[in-house]
């Protein structure tokens, strides 16, 4: 009997005789269809292909199995530290691991680490009473960085910072936007599934000017041209949208990004946003570098005052590093826009403007079509 206690889905798991048939079967038909040596080719590919499906989806998780002394609550939790032990062991390949003080500090927070866990009856050959086994999943990436920064390791990377436009609700109550002044739980819970999937996670204001932009209904359908106008105000490079509802006792997490969609669900709200969140940057990787590439947005600059400040704010914006191509994009008055391609990410490019003290972020929306980063021109910052 298995317990599962959370679960990713959009998944097939096949076991060595389904892969075998799977195989055997596609391997028939290729055969019959393009010949023997054809064939035998494909197969070959195909092989090699699931194998490396297999190893890359074993080197994102540690799985552990560890035994119960009983089955409850106390048992439980001391078989889940046993098994972020062995699964530290594995990771550092140092079996003394668990007696360090670092060891000792993750095991109050391990459930940051698990993806999920199930526990199993076995039947014990040759005695009275089965015994149980808890078998847990560790996000390797996730349990290295912790450990790294537990033991006095390198700073903490850059992460990639996304805005999530997020509607909450419980039951079948219409749902809310969550925003960053609202539901304080949930705003934390999404922050620290974000920061162990590696992204800096940004909550919208949800203020009067995103509302008339973005409602929880244009979220739940998809309204892209509301969201994007309403994303240009935070200087992000990516946003994510989706939606997290708790019914039956279980957290139902909705996640797209650049048309792919994915989906986790757990009792815990953190674990089934990890879930769907692991599995959305699983998903988008080969998507993500290609929107990126040849990527062109538009700024705009206010206070330049003069045709020689617009022809110096040019040149200036040309020999940036990162920079493919400059066009003006237009003129009015003191602002004036821009039309950049970019050879790196939005996010890179932005911070390193801003650390140049030439332009610095406009805290009001300066107007002009399609612009999604505003600036204004630091007095004297082209003379520096």
């Amino acid at each position: 009997m298995v317990a599962l206690c959370s679960r990713s889905v959009n998944r097939i798991a096949l076991g060595p005789y389904g892969i075998f048939c799977y195989i055997f079967v596609v391997g028939k038909q290729l055969v019959s269809r393009t010949g023997l040596v054809a064939g035998t080719i494909a197969c070959v590919l195909l092989v090699m292909s699931m194998v490396a499906q297999s190893a890359f989806a074993a080197s994102a998780v540690i799985t552990t199995e560890v035994p119960m002394a009983a089955r409850d609550d106390a048992a439980e939790q001391a078989a889940m530290e046993a098994s972020l032990i062995e699964a530290l062991e594995t990771l550092t390949h140092n079996e003394n691991i668990g007696k360090s003080k670092a060891a000792a500090r993750l095991k109050k927070s391990l459930h940051d680490y698990l993806l999920e866990f199930e526990v199993v009856e076995e039947d014990a050959e040759g005695e009275d009473e089965a015994g149980w086994l808890l078998r847990c999943r560790f996000d390797r990436a996730a349990l290295a960085s912790a450990l790294q920064r537990e033991q006095g390791g390198a700073a903490p990377l850059v992460r990639d910072e996304v805005l999530f436009w997020l509607v909450y609700g419980y039951g079948d109550k219409p749902g809310k936007v969550l925003g960053r002044l609202g539901n304080e739980k949930l705003v934390k819970r999404v922050e620290e599934a974000a920061a162990a999937a590696g992204i800096k996670a940004i909550l919208p204001l949800y203020d009067l000017q995103d509302k008339q932009a973005v409602s929880a209904a244009d979220i739940e359908m998809g309204y892209v041209e509301g969201i994007e106008k309403a994303t240009g105000r935070y200087h992000v490079n990516q946003y994510i949208t989706g939606e997290m509802r708790y019914k039956k006792k279980l957290w139902h997490v909705q996640l797209e990004q650049y048309g792919v969609v994915t989906i986790g669900e757990s009792s815990n709200a953190v674990r089934a946003l990890r879930l769907a969140l692991n599995q959305l940057r699983s998903d988008t990787a080969n998507i993500s570098p290609q929107a990126r590439a040849g990527n062109v947005i538009r700024i705009a600059v206010a206070y330049v005052k003069s045709y020689a400040d617009y022809r110096r704010l040019n040149r200036y914006l040309e020999a940036l590093q990162g920079v493919e191509k400059v066009k003006p994009a237009g003129n009015s008055g003191d602002l004036a826009l821009f039309d950049i391609e970019l050879k790196e990410s939005e996010s890179a490019w932005t911070a390193r403007l801003r650390q140049d003290g030439v332009l610095a972020d406009s805290p009001a929306d300066l107007g002009g079509e399609g612009v999604t980063h505003y600036f204004y021109l630091v007095e004297n910052g082209l003379k520096k």
